[in-house]
């Protein structure tokens, strides 16, 4: 920190490394939990828990190696797949949170043995721009119109997915309405004007103007 006290503490102990924050990761005490460096941090601080939890990127679809004892690994949708004598299971393609069990003889039921984050694969981030040949080939069959121009993008999406702007209409209508209302009222002020008035000249008579 500015004053020079550790924010991060790391030790070394029997059951294997330690790390400790001098704050709670609440936006109250930290702008942390609302920067992209969370996660990149959170990452780095469960890479030192026990049981291989954390310990490198897991991927879907990747073969990884469970702790002893595991008999059972279930999915984040709550499927559940055995565990081979190997100890070795292969994630499947859906990526989240699974869990490991393992058998209780002592409570007679599965315990947690660790939970394992799975990730997508690292290629499928990638944000490097296709090729213009690689992208030809890739939707030769859908037709596709490519724009170079972030702005006209964005233009075809809008006008693609919620059709065509409506405020030129609605301009018109209200501009015609205005105008409508302008006659109307110049008419009723015309008519008041050419109708006749009586004017009293005496008792029991009146003159017409």
């Amino acid at each position: 920190l500015t004053d020079g006290t550790p924010w991060l503490v790391e030790a070394a102990t029997p059951q294997g490394p330690v790390r400790v924050l001098s704050s709670r990761l609440d936006p109250d005490e930290t702008s942390l939990p609302l920067e992209a460096a969370m996660v990149p941090l959170v990452e780095w601080l469960l890479s030192a828990a026990p049981d291989g939890v954390g310990r490198g990127r897991v991927e879907s679809g990747s073969l990884h190696r469970l702790p002893a004892g595991a008999t059972v690994v279930e999915s984040p949708a709550g499927e559940r797949f055995p565990v081979d004598r190997t100890g070795a299971f292969r994630f499947r393609e859906q990526p989240g949170i699974y869990t490991v069990l393992g058998e209780d003889s002592v409570r007679a039921r599965d315990t947690i043995l660790a939970r394992i984050a799975v990730n997508p694969p690292l290629r499928e981030s990638l944000l490097t721009p296709l090729a213009e040949e690689a992208r030809a080939a890739l939707f030769a069959s859908a037709s596709p119109v490519l724009v170079s121009d972030g702005s006209a993008w964005r233009n075809r999406v809008f006008t693609r997915r919620r059709g065509s702007e409506a405020w030129r209409m609605l301009l018109a209508a209200a501009l015609l309405l205005l105008a409508g209302e302008t006659w109307v009222a110049s008419q009723g002020g015309r008519a008041e004007r050419s109708r006749p008035s009586a004017t009293p000249t005496g008792a029991g008579h009146a003159r017409v103007r």
